[in-house]
């Protein structure tokens, strides 16, 4: 896995690696483990196909309520 820093405004990680969509790991970005876990997907026409039902399935897996909106 490669793990690219993004100096935005607010920095973040983007992480590449084949097989990430199904076996990511999302816990250590989650919280506490009493707090809401919420994510909203937000992708379009030609990303959604491809990946949206993975991403969903992995954010519930990882204890997520999910929204998406494509």
């Amino acid at each position: 896995m490669i793990i690219t820093k993004v100096n935005a405004s607010t920095p973040y990680n983007v992480y590449i690696g084949k097989g990430l969509l199904d076996s990511f790991d999302l816990s250590p970005y989650a919280g506490k483990e009493d707090a809401v876990r919420k994510a909203a997907i937000i992708t379009d026409e030609i990303v959604s196909p491809l990946y949206l039902y993975r991403v969903i399935k992995l954010f519930k897996k990882n204890g997520f309520e999910v929204c998406s909106c494509s």
